[in-house]
């Protein structure tokens, strides 16, 4: 396997986008403006369409954050993701105003929107969220709207291992599965690496495992370590398709 590089400027190419449609919004409200368009239908269909768009811009923010971060990016991404999505829309000034407010969640596991655990226990999380509130003004109707937006990249594995004796040949085989899951669902890994913890204590990267992917975000990799270890860790990193990292460790069972 390819050793996973981390990329502190993950989630970038997001941010702008988010930053493109702020300003695509305001050119479809002047165009609206200068040509009088009529009609409770076409008022309905704009604004939807706005809302849908900067809920779309909203979320890049939230996604560039935490696939930055989770690749050992800044804490403060988020607030400064944040802070440029909403000060695009505010200087959107014209017959029509937007104010986009944000408030990152803060419980007992999210602190400034950021949730980020990487267990030993077989589960881990790379997660942000945020609170929005979306207030428009000056076209024939306002709009005033609270939405969450939710990006999460988890993780959940579990392993197994036995040990083959043939004469003085000594073989241990390891099974470890992998299931990766998103906000909605499962999800799909671009890049898998996978680790046991060698005789000396440090993780070393397999580079000869089987795996097979089940296309529904579960895999399954398997693979031989030494023989004189009294026990079997594993550590699964995870790449996924959005560029979101997630690790998490595990003791595997003997079978």
């Amino acid at each position: 396997m390819k050793n996973i590089k981390r990329n502190g400027n993950s989630g970038q190419f997001l941010i702008v986008t988010a930053l493109i449609i702020a300003t695509l919004i305001i050119s479809i409200t002047l165009h609206i403006q200068e040509n009088s368009y009529e009609g409770n239908d076409f008022d309905d269909q704009l604004s939807s369409t706005i809302i849908e768009m900067v809920k779309l811009s909203s979320r890049n923010a939230v996604l560039s954050a935490i696939a930055n971060i989770s690749n050992g990016g800044s804490k403060f991404v988020l607030s400064q993701n944040l802070e440029k999505v909403t000060k695009a829309y505010l200087s959107l000034r014209g017959k029509t105003n937007y104010c986009l407010q944000h408030t990152p969640k803060t419980d007992g596991r999210y602190a400034d929107g950021i949730w980020i655990s990487w267990g030993n226990n077989g589960f881990g999380i790379s997660s942000s969220c945020v609170d929005f509130k979306l207030i428009s003004y000056g076209l024939k109707f306002n709009i005033t709207m609270d939405y969450s937006v939710n990006v999460t990249t988890a993780i959940a594995i579990t392993g197994k291992y036995f040990t083959l004796i043939n004469g003085d040949h000594v073989e241990t085989n390891v099974t470890v599965t992998c299931r990766v899951f998103n906000e909605e669902g499962p999800h799909l890994a671009k890049q898998i690496n996978l680790y046991y913890r060698g005789p000396s204590g440090d993780w070393v990267l397999v580079n000869n495992s089987h795996m097979i992917d089940y296309l529904n975000g579960t895999y399954t990799l398997s693979f031989r370590v030494p023989s004189e270890l009294d026990q079997v860790e594993v550590s699964i990193h995870i790449l996924d398709t959005r560029d979101i990292f997630v690790m998490a460790s595990v003791t595997c069972i003997k079978i």
